[in-house]
């Protein structure tokens, strides 16, 4: 290449050179981010992560409820949650939030009142302080205000009257909601390390399970492999073979209902404890109530190799809050656990086993019979519809009730067994189901399960213990109460002409002509004129209520009556209602036409009362007092003294024609008021 070619790219690499050398010597780095915007550092310089050894957060109005974290090692310990484990990765990523605080300055809240605006005032903020080891005050000591938007939060230093907001909402990171509710107390679960357990599935060998009322054992047992014929190579002997991999199956080796179990449910079972986890931390002061110092769950997991892993679980009731605790772990705590969680690791019967079940033909069924301690029911089949016929009571059925009763006993499946020769108390129901032709089937339940919310049942003289589950129960055994419509006052409203109500403090008499709309009556013995709309408030209360229950075993003349209404309808006929005193609560009354007493709760009651004494209100006023002027009793002395002013004299002796009373009427019409006529003075003129 010519050097003439060459010159002018010389000329445009050394302009070039020039420019950035310039630029090096002449223009500034542009700032940081934080810097441009004027961010201010809310934490000391260099504090690093590790030297954080506490932490405690608290709501401004409820600092007694404060959550306080502590670093053991290289772990984290809820301190206010019985030394619980806590989450390292969850606080670690929150201490590092803390540290890496920096906030744009948006106000001087220089009086609670300026304060009070961002949510930032003592009481209201959401206090943060970080603790180093040994030491009282806080290095990081802030509080959370409301948020700013969606994205930011306002928040300052203590001590500082100065403003900020921030990207970080580290209130919301430690689970105290926005809204405010609860009054914005952090929970102490939200740092909970969870997972309580960790094993792999293929290294568990058995199983030991107890209930409190039955045992099982189940067993990994190992397939026997046929061997496989070998194939020779050349004249040579045969090649050896691979030895395959070994196979396993589980089988029942303790205990159950009967030999053959679903394979597949102990299969996800064991996936279950690849990671086991917990919700919350039980109060260690719980544990008699909870059912953990005479444990009747657990659960022992051994392995291939290490030690046996041991589950207790406890409920607070049948079917109630679960529990569990394992044992040897440091702390040894009893955490709570989700109820689904507890049934996937101590299984219902019914998921390891194919449990008997009870069928009718539905078409067949003709008469079903409850006998127990709550009384005896029995239902027939007539005219296309089931009836009640004991006990014998002149209500109307209520058909749900009876249809679920009719269709559980025709079909039901069992949840759970029990094992045989436990005490399990008394079987004291009995159900006999009678079906077309005269065959019958016998039901005995008995007391409740002690394992899940359920009863104890066999079929007819078999043996075995079964499970049904609560809702198969309350279908089976319903209340007498739930077999009838209890709305017992079923009356045409608008055909009422009379009601009289007398209770305490209240007596309100209503009528009306046959064929008027117009009410008349009293309240407490003063005339009203009732308001049309409030008379058909309480008519149709009166006859949309419900009593709550009937006392098959009282006699109707036993009901001392507090109270009563009585209704008159056009016909002439009269419903009365006697209501007892309240006891507990709870009132008796009786029902004229009815044989039975009635009992009803004050909420049943309180809607009728309230509108009994809404006519309170139409009373007249009261008339206001008169003032009258004194009276003398008879005529001063003549002493020439002058009577008082305003003072009426009577004289002691009036003359004759004083006072004139008009004569009586001498015919049948209304006597005339009798006119009196006061004598006259003699200063007043002549009327």
């Amino acid at each position: 290449m010519k050097v003439k070619t060459l010159i002018p790219f010389v000329v445009i690499l050394v302009v070039l050179a020039g420019i950035v050398v310039w630029q090096k010597i002449n223009v500034k780095p542009q700032a940081p981010i934080a810097t441009q915007i004027g961010l201010e550092t809310l934490v000391p310089e260099g504090l690093q992560k590790d030297s954080i050894k506490r932490l405690e957060m608290y709501a401004g109005e409820k600092p007694e409820e404060k959550v306080v974290l502590e670093r053991d090692g290289e772990t984290w310990r809820i301190a206010s949650l019985y030394n619980a484990p806590g989450s390292v990765e969850t606080i670690d990523k929150f201490v590092e939030s803390l540290l890496g605080l920096k906030g744009e300055p948006r106000a001087t809240g220089d009086t609670d009142e300026k304060l009070a605006g961002f949510a930032l005032t003592d009481k209201e903020a959401f206090h943060i302080q970080a603790f180093k080891a040994d030491e009282e005050a806080p290095v990081v000591d802030v509080l959370f205000g409301k948020s700013a938007d969606f994205r930011t939060v306002f928040l300052r230093k203590a001590g500082d009257n100065r403003v900020f907001v921030e990207a970080a909402n580290l209130r919301r990171d430690a689970g105290v909601s926005d809204s405010g509710e609860e009054g914005g107390v952090p929970k102490q679960e939200k740092w909970l390390e969870t997972k309580l357990l960790e094993l792999e599935d293929t290294a568990i060998t058995k199983l030991a399970l107890n209930y409190p009322d039955k045992q099982l054992v189940l067993t990994r047992e190992e397939v026997p492999v046929e061997p496989a014929p070998q194939e020779g190579e050349g004249e040579g002997e045969a090649a050896p073979l691979p030895k395959p991999e070994p196979t396993y199956k589980w089988v029942l080796s303790e205990g159950g209902f009967s030999n053959e179990i679903n394979e597949q449910e102990v299969k996800t079972l064991l996936t279950r404890f690849a990671s086991l986890t917990v919700t919350n931390v039980a109060d260690p002061a719980r544990k008699a109530e909870l059912g953990f110092e005479q444990p009747l769950f657990s659960l022992t997991i051994s392995r291939e190799e290490g030690d046996d892993v041991v589950l207790l679980g406890g409920q607070d009731k049948p079917g109630g809050d679960t529990y569990i605790q394992r044992v040897g772990a440091e702390p040894e705590l009893i955490y709570q656990i989700s109820k689904y969680t507890f049934e996937q690791i101590f299984l219902q019967g019914s998921k390891l086993f194919t449990l008997p079940e009870w069928t009718l033909d539905k078409a067949a069924l003709r008469n079903i019979q409850v006998a127990g301690p709550q009384g005896t029911m029995a239902l027939a089949y007539s005219e296309d519809a089931w009836k009640v016929v004991e006990p014998q009571l002149n209500l109307e059925v209520q058909k749900t009730a009876l249809d679920n009763l009719v269709s559980a006993v025709a079909s039901l499946k069992p949840v759970d067994y029990a094992d045989a020769g436990k005490d399990l108390g008394a079987f004291d129901t009995t159900i006999t189901a009678t079906l077309d032709g005269g065959a019958t089937r016998t039901l005995l339940i008995g007391q409740p399960s002690l394992n899940l919310d359920g009863r104890y049942v066999k079929f007819d003289n078999n043996d075995a213990v079964l499970v049904l589950s609560r809702s198969d129960v309350e279908k089976l055994m319903p209340p007498v109460r739930d077999l009838f419509v209890l709305s017992v006052l079923d009356f045409d409203a608008e055909k009422v002409k009379g009601l009289h109500a007398v209770g305490e403090g209240a007596d309100l008499v209503l009528a009306r002509a046959d064929g008027s709309t117009q009410w008349t009556g009293s309240f407490n013995g003063a005339e009203i004129a009732p308001d049309p709309a409030k008379v058909d408030e309480l008519l149709f209360s009166i006859n949309d209520f419900q009593v709550d229950n009937f006392l098959l075993d009282r006699a109707v003349d036993s009901v001392q009556a507090a109270s009563t209404v009585t209704l008159t309808l056009e016909d002439g006929t009269e419903t009365v209602i006697k209501v007892s005193a309240e006891n507990n609560g709870v009132f008796e009354l009786v029902i004229s036409g009815l044989p039975y007493v009635f009992t009803a709760d004050i909420m049943d009651l309180t809607g009728i009362i309230d509108k009994v004494s809404a006519f309170a209100e139409m009373m007249p006023p009261e008339p206001a007092p008169v003032e009258t002027a004194p009276v003398v009793d008879a005529a001063p002395a003549n002493t020439g003294e002058v009577p008082a002013a305003g003072a009426i004299v009577v004289p002691e002796a009036a003359p004759t024609d004083a006072v004139t009373l008009a004569p009586a009427a001498t015919t049948d019409a209304a006597p005339e008021t009798p006119v009196v006529v006061m004598p006259q003075s003699a200063e007043a003129p002549a009327q």
